[in-house]
């Protein structure tokens, strides 16, 4: 047999405190966004943490991508096996890796989503949901991190090529560039909707260049709170940590410290001894009475179960803050803990008058000093950690619900509630700032909790209507019925609905959607306004119109793209505009997926179809067909 070359990792024999026995094979590291934007130098590496060498003749990756190993493929204990999207591009790119396989069908998804490998018997080896938010992301202050376009410079003026949800004066990072005079941070002017300038403080001594980075710290004026993954195509790839602790979290992912990743060799952020996994973070009861102690509890791995210290972090949410009070937390089975021992740790808070919010994150660490917090601190606009988004749940003594429609539930720490409830009718409306919270959803038996969900203002004109249309976001690693983005629309929810119904009855594509009622904290905010009379109250869940959309309703092409065509003056007519997609952003046309992509040529051959002069109907049919 032939055998696979590949570094040799010394894996020392950990104690694991794990719940079963893992697979000696794992996904190791993961290409899944380049930042050339090319999919084919996507790749996946594996790892043999085995003392036996592993045969994966017939192995396949059966999600994610389609790959089926080769006969005679054998894995060394302690090395590397790169699988990558294609062969020879990627020997172009790493020549000096020689252990590589590949030519898989298919394409891994920007967005995330599951990787599984089988053996040749059917069997999971390895299954990985990777995302770029969540445990597989860092939070932090503003929008997020995009990668700009292009940029160039005339003077001190630099443009960038960049659409977003901006207005003059808006603050930005700007990070990456190779000649420094472009770094720092800086007040955007001139915007447009395919870009910006901002002004340099002298004039640099060469035309930008680099993987450029813009970080959007607020959104007209107002900041929130944003996701950011290097490996999100922007340089690096996803790398395992400990491969002797489950790699199923994105708590054991990293993402690379060099450009490129490290495929076939050993991981850049690779460590054999960590601080504890935090899983399953959870409270119960989901909305707690006022008679109601709260649990809260938390599945902890760590390469030793001895030694460990698990503590809960609360206050009651005020403005300004309280201070936070801690608890031990025990893993004895008398802290709501199922069993003594069984690495599940709680802790048990009093109960709480009706309608308080607590505010909780829960900190581990180990014998050898290594902590973690979860959730994880966020980052300021200095790059600070801070512990400033974290989990919430909210008292509520009415709970009486008997309309039959699903019951959603917003907890918000109360001074970011009143500033996105404000934005309705100010100046300020028409950013995109999303703040933090948990969203709780009781729809039959099985209620459903995410914690650090994004919410934000949405809609066109009715932006500035009461009540608030809300686009709510789900971190990437938690999805819920398959998907992160949904809009609630409160406004003419009657008609939207029987529009989704028509749309269904006549065999057309359209956003799922179903009527439901919500609060936010506690609050009802159609009785908010009892003077408006509104013909139904409740709200749509419609589906967002995403890469997630397009997955959904057309499987057999997930990978295409979605438009939006909406501006306030009503230019997005599906006129041919030429090639340049900038003409296109300009008028209100946005990708809303495939977004680092700036190929937009099918819509831009659409409008020359739709535009073009033909001798007959005929040929206008054939040819837009």
């Amino acid at each position: 047999m032939a055998r696979i070359a590949g570094y040799v990792l010394a894996l020392a024999i950990w104690i694991c405190h794990l719940a079963a026995a893992q697979a000696a094979v794992v996904i190791n590291e993961i290409m899944y966004h380049p930042v050339s934007e090319q999919t084919n130098e996507e790749y996946i590496e594996l790892l043999n943490t085995g003392p036996a060498s592993e045969d994966l003749s017939g192995w396949k990756f059966v999600r994610g991508i389609s790959f089926t190993f080769p006969s005679n493929t054998v894995l060394q204990p302690g090395a590397y096996l790169v699988v990558a999207a294609d062969y020879q591009v990627f020997r172009s790119r790493y020549p000096a890796i020689t252990n590589v396989v590949g030519g898989w069908v298919g394409q891994l998804a920007n967005d995330g989503e599951t990787i599984e490998l089988q053996d040749a018997t059917g069997r999971v080896i390895c299954s990985v949901h990777y995302a770029s938010e969540g445990d597989w992301g860092q939070r932090l202050v503003g929008l997020g991190v995009e990668k700009v376009r292009s940029m160039t410079v005339s003077g001190t003026t630099a443009h960038v090529n960049l659409d977003g949800v901006w207005r003059n004066g808006d603050t930005v990072i700007i990070s990456g560039v190779e000649s420094p005079e472009f770094n720092g941070t800086f007040a955007i002017a001139n915007r447009t909707g395919s870009g910006f300038d901002y002004y340099l403080n002298q004039t640099p001594s060469d035309e930008p260049s680099g993987i450029i980075l813009c970080r959007q710290l607020t959104s007209y004026g107002h900041s929130g709170w944003g996701w950011f993954s290097p490996a999100d195509g922007m340089g690096s790839s996803l790398e395992l940590v400990n491969p002797l602790l489950p790699a199923d979290t994105g708590q054991n992912w990293r993402s690379s410290l060099v450009n490129y990743g490290t495929p076939g060799r050993p991981n850049s952020v690779a460590s054999t001894n960590v601080a504890p996994l935090l899983l399953d973070v959870k409270h119960f009861p989901l909305v707690p009475r006022s008679s109601d102690p709260v649990s809260i509890t938390t599945r902890v791995v760590d390469e030793k179960s001895t030694g460990l210290v698990v503590t809960l972090f609360w206050r009651i949410d005020a403005n300004p803050t309280n201070s936070w009070n801690s608890e031990p937390m025990f893993d004895d089975g008398l802290h709501n803990d199922a069993l003594a021992g069984d690495g599940i740790y709680g802790a048990i808070l009093n109960a709480r008058p009706n309608n308080t919010v607590v505010e909780f994150y829960v900190r581990a660490q180990d014998a050898e000093g290594n902590a973690r917090s979860w959730p994880a601190p966020a980052l300021d606009a200095s790059n600070n950690p801070i512990q400033a988004a974290n989990a919430l749940y909210q008292v509520d003594d009415q709970q009486s619900y008997t309309n039959s429609q699903p019951y959603y539930r917003i907890i918000m720490r109360e001074v970011e509630r009143i500033e996105l409830y404000n934005l309705t009718g100010s100046a300020d409306q028409g950013g995109n700032a999303s703040f933090n919270g948990t969203f709780v959803a009781v729809q039959g038996a099985d209620p459903v909790l995410r914690y650090n969900c994004g919410f934000r203002i949405r809609g066109a004109g009715t932006r500035g209507r009461r009540p608030q249309n809300l686009r709510v976001h789900i971190p990437g690693d938690r999805p819920w019925n398959g998907v992160n983005s949904y809009n609630l629309n409160s406004q003419f929810s009657h008609s939207q609905y029987a529009g989704y119904l028509f749309a269904i009855l006549s065999g057309l594509d359209t956003e799922a959607g179903r009527l439901v009622q919500m609060r936010i904290n506690n609050l009802d905010y159609f009785s908010l306004n009892p003077s408006f009379t509104f013909p139904c109250r409740s709200y749509i869940h419609l589906e967002s119109t995403d890469g997630q959309y397009a997955a959904n309703h057309w499987p057999n092409d997930p990978e295409g793209n979605v438009y939006r065509g909406q501006d306030g003056s009503h230019r997005c007519t599906l006129a041919h505009l030429g090639p340049n997609p900038n003409s296109y952003m300009d008028v209100g046309y946005s990708k809303q997926s495939n977004r680092t992509q700036n190929d937009w040529s099918d819509l831009t051959n659409l409008t020359y179809v739709l535009n073009a002069s033909y001798a007959s109907p005929a040929q206008y049919v054939q040819a837009v067909r």
